[in-house]
């Protein structure tokens, strides 16, 4: 059985799954190898809103910690940790769907990380945030600075170096998360706001999601400028009915 999931459900929409529920669905190397092959493969790049969700009562508890203590018993440098971390970041941000997270219960570690690789979060009311790995003599370097992209650097440095676990009401509060449900209604939830994105546009949703992230990685003025060029190129796309319009 798959350890990650992906399937179309209906037009512009597809689901991918965290299947390894017996261990939190922690990752190990083959769950970011599974996960690095769904996010750059064709199918999904031709959705134009994907859900992850996961299966259990966990999102993510974070790094399968036994196959990492492994890895560190033949050699000083982690690189299961250090590259599929940085591969994965930059797979979630360069896919072409809008991702968005409906997370349960615990997304600890690199659960939280994998959370605010996500475009959109939804979460329910069980959901438990944190980075952890001080309490372990870990540091997640990884997540730090799309962390504080996220929260900002006050609520960053809190969650990392205390290794506190933060409950959905302040995780939305903190701006970690777009919505809070109650726990029947999450996967609904995103699947509703997946469809609302997908009733748009591909190529408009797709250079939305683009820029947005091009947008702050340039100093400001360049960054207006270079939204001037983004406008026309929609408004070309537009008139020629988007057909085949790549960003």
């Amino acid at each position: 059985m798959a350890e990650v999931e992906f399937q179309v459900v209906t037009d512009g929409v597809g689901v991918i799954t965290l299947n390894r529920p017996e261990k939190l669905n922690a990752f190990n190397f083959e769950m970011h190898r599974q996960l690095a092959a769904v996010l750059t493969g064709d199918e999904l790049q031709d959705c134009r809103a994907v859900v992850l969700r996961a299966e259990g009562r966990a999102f993510c508890g974070g790094t399968d910690l036994s196959e990492l203590g492994n890895q560190l018993g033949r050699s000083r440098t982690p690189t299961f940790e250090v590259s599929t971390g940085s591969e994965m970041s930059h797979n979630f941000r360069y896919a072409r769907p809008v991702i968005i997270a409906a997370v349960q219960g615990y997304a600890l570690g690199l659960g939280t990380l994998v959370v605010n690789l996500t475009d959109l979060v939804i979460a329910s009311e069980d959901a438990v945030f944190g980075h952890p790995e001080v309490t372990h003599g870990l540091v997640q370097g990884n997540g730090i600075p799309r962390l504080c992209e996220v929260v900002g650097t006050r609520a960053a440095m809190s969650m990392l170096v205390t290794g506190r676990r933060v409950p959905a009401d302040e995780a939305l509060r903190i701006g970690l998360v777009n919505e809070v449900v109650p726990a029947e209604r999450l996967e609904e939830r995103a699947m509703e706001v997946a469809r609302q994105i997908a009733a748009n546009q591909a190529y408009a949703v797709h250079m939305a999601k683009r820029f947005f992230y091009e947008s702050a990685e340039i100093p400001y003025g360049a960054a207006v400028q270079a939204g001037y060029r983004v406008m026309r190129t929609a408004q070309l796309a537009r008139r020629e009915n988007g057909a085949n319009f790549q960003w």
